[in-house]
């Protein structure tokens, strides 16, 4: 579903964020345009990420723009000569920023490696062993087999008591 809403989303943050920009006298208008377009953005990005990144340029074009509003936000509180003059010190705060997201990510990346490095199997179904029917799984020394068995399936459980291929 979000992948029909991909491009939806990243054109209405960029609308959002566009409207944000004009002069505007509500505060809280501008806050929210901003906080909605950013949200807009990150959300498709971390949803690829998230399903063990199936599509690496919408995770790519939603990063750069969330970079794209930062950077235009950067531009917009500072004048270019001030920009110029404070060049460490915008760099120094940029990079820390970057850091500070990098090992943030890095850490959510690293829970979810360890999380399917102890569990393998995790998000899969009953992959490892597969029968065609009873008289397959008796045959070969499995019977009486409950819903956490990697061979059980529903339709080998003719009185849905959750164990299957009783004997």
């Amino acid at each position: 579903m979000v992948d029909e809403l991909y491009w939806p989303f990243t054109i209405s943050a960029l609308l959002m964020f566009a409207l944000s920009l004009l002069n505007i006298r509500s505060k809280i208008l501008i806050i929210s345009l901003r906080v909605i377009s950013i949200y807009l953005t990150i959300f498709p990005a971390l949803n690829y990420l998230n399903h063990e990144i199936r599509d690496w340029a919408k995770v790519t074009v939603s990063i750069s723009i969330f970079f794209i509003f930062f950077l235009v936000l950067l531009l917009k509180k500072f004048k270019p000569k001030e920009i110029l003059h404070n060049t460490v010190e915008i760099v120094t705060d940029v990079s820390m920023g970057l850091l500070g997201w990098f090992i943030f990510i890095g850490g959510i990346l690293l829970i979810w490696f360890i999380f399917h490095l102890i569990n393998p199997n995790s998000g899969s179904q009953n992959q490892g062993i597969y029968f065609e029917n009873c008289t397959e799984a008796i045959s070969s020394g499995y019977y009486n087999m409950d819903v956490s068995h990697e061979g059980y399936r529903s339709s080998l459980d003719r009185d849905n008591d959750g164990i299957a291929c009783e004997r």
